[in-house]
């Protein structure tokens, strides 16, 4: 199952980079989206491996950069909003849509900390979603940042533009108010009961959004619905053993509710 690097566009035109994996065979399989948190990229350790995993399943899997720097679309880094991160989620749905070997009836969405936001509200949105995976997910965006970007999001209100730093990187990414006050409308409350198809909350015992994740489990309506804490994993299930314990269990989902295989 050989890594495909494609190539779609933002709804003004811009290019989106994505890496799109198809199972041997004829198909037509069942799809799943894997989307990156904040300040991440499509090839981080935990989202390539999650997604390579997912693949193992005779599932197609589409993971995809919103932004450049970090990542490889066009969009710079700093006029990144959450409303522009649902914009291109769309259209990665409608990509996937048209790769022949799809099943478009069976389409799931997993996604890391906002992206586990992005994920679930589109899901709300979306009935045609059949699966989904929030992952050490942020469900108060207010609180996630007040809280771990207090020192940002001081800076931007007073100046129009602060300094988030990237561990990862090693580089301070420079990234709007707009972020922040697009981020804060997004309030996961009014639309959680939406979310009817099957749901499997997970996060790590170490990870500073833990309660965000009990928050979805406590509020979701959805009457498939679970929890799976990886005792001692961090944020980015740095540790590989936790990580084999994510991906697997990601993997092992989706086959479940979108496919015949366990």
């Amino acid at each position: 199952m050989p890594e495909k690097v494609v190539e779609f566009q933002d709804k003004q035109g811009r290019k989106i980079v994505g890496t799109l994996i198809i199972p041997d065979g004829e198909g037509p399989f069942p799809a799943v989206i894997v989307c990156h948190g904040f300040k991440g990229d499509r090839n981080e350790v935990h989202i390539k491996e999650i997604a390579e995993e997912i693949s193992k399943k005779d599932i197609i899997t589409l993971r995809f950069d919103f932004v450049k720097d970090p990542g490889e679309s066009l969009l710079p880094f700093e006029e990144m909003t959450v409303s522009y991160e649902l914009e291109v989620l769309d259209q990665a749905v409608n990509y996937l849509k048209i790769v022949p070997q799809i099943d478009s009836s069976k389409i799931g969405l997993t996604g890391h900390s906002l992206g586990g936001l992005v994920v679930s509200w589109y899901a709300a949105e979306h009935p045609e979603i059949k699966s989904l995976v929030p992952l050490s997910a942020v469900y108060n965006f207010v609180q996630a940042f007040e809280s771990h970007y207090g020192e940002w999001v001081q800076e931007a209100r007073e100046k129009g533009v602060g300094n988030v730093f990237s561990s990862r990187t090693h580089q301070n990414l420079k990234l709007r108010r707009e972020f922040y006050d697009d981020g804060a409308s997004y309030d996961t409350n009014k639309v959680v009961e939406n979310i009817n198809c099957p749901v499997m909350v997970l996060c790590g015992t170490d990870d500073r959004l833990l309660s965000h994740s009990q928050n979805y489990l406590d509020r979701l309506t959805a009457s498939d619905k679970t929890l799976k804490i990886i005792e001692g994993a961090n944020h980015v299930y740095s540790n590989p053993q936790h990580l084999e314990e994510v991906k697997t269990a990601v993997a092992e989902w989706f086959a479940k509710t979108l496919t015949d295989k366990q």
